[in-house]
């Protein structure tokens, strides 16, 4: 059976969304967390300092949506903003408790 362009694009989707389903269930029954918020914190982890903005770009997401899970993670203890010295702007920082995600 040959496939159109069209027709594995979107077998590949939808087995792309069946694996990051299934990564993530397994991810939040052996940690709590979703693979949302470990690809923010490994963001977070890889950039010094690391901004919101920092965030949305290299996850593709809006800086509204960035700055969301940024409030969540804070909120839950996994990481803290800290105002710039020089620009009162907050960059963000794994929680010094948090070890550093894979």
């Amino acid at each position: 059976m040959t496939l159109s362009a069209r027709q594995l694009f979107d077998r590949l989707v939808h087995v792309e969304t069946l694996l990051w389903g299934r990564c993530d269930e397994e991810l939040q029954h052996q940690t709590g967390l979703t693979l949302g918020r470990l690809e923010v914190l490994r963001v977070i982890a890889s950039v010094d300092p690391c901004r919101v903005n920092e965030i949305s770009t290299r996850l593709l997401i809006t800086v509204g949506a960035a700055s969301k899970l940024v409030d969540r993670l804070e909120a839950s203890g996994l990481c803290q903003r800290q105002p710039n010295p020089r620009t009162g702007a907050p960059p963000c920082s794994p929680s010094p408790t948090l070890a550093t995600p894979p």
